[in-house]
């Protein structure tokens, strides 16, 4: 077989056509290399410290909020499920099906200590069933080792979660 340097578009050919790959770019370079390694890392770390399982007691109605955060894809976009056993905004009022009870889903982005995530708060009635969607801009802070929420649905209270799970 013959070997041919390639580059990102061509490796699929060139396996087609029976050719053995080597890449463009110099793997013997170290400091390509470092640079790829540093990149790579900071790309993980970016994210990592919100990244997990979280639990907070809110101060408004005592309900109990577990949020999930997760980048399973690796690609800086953090996935955020919020569960409260309550959620004012998905409180009944006269004459509607709500019931209390929802869950908020988003995804967010990093930009130093801050997680901003545009989410949606869906909120359920008692056979399980979306009765309401309604936007929230979610901020969760790093502090200390605790993440401090904020957002639209709690106006200036904000909710201080401790991570239970990596």
């Amino acid at each position: 077989m013959k070997q041919v340097a390639l580059t990102a578009i061509g490796l699929g050919i060139s396996i087609l056509m029976g050719y053995v790959a080597k890449p463009a770019v110099a793997t013997d370079n170290p400091k390509i290399l470092l640079v790829a390694r540093q990149q790579i890392a900071q790309k993980r770390a970016f994210a990592k410290p919100f990244l997990g399982l979280w639990r907070a007691v809110d101060p408004l109605d005592g309900g109990l909020i577990t949020v999930s955060i997760t980048d399973n894809d690796r690609d800086r976009k953090l996935k955020l499920r919020f569960n409260d056993t309550f959620i004012r905004l998905c409180q009944p009022e006269a004459g509607t099906a709500k019931t209390g009870r929802g869950i908020s889903e988003g995804i967010g982005t990093v930009d130093r200590n801050i997680l901003n995530a545009p989410s949606t708060v869906k909120c359920f009635d008692s056979n399980n069933a979306v009765v309401d969607s309604v936007e929230v801009d979610w901020k969760l802070k790093l502090v200390r080792g605790t993440l401090e929420l904020t957002g639209t649905a709690f106006g200036d209270n904000a909710v201080i979660f401790h991570k239970i799970s990596k």
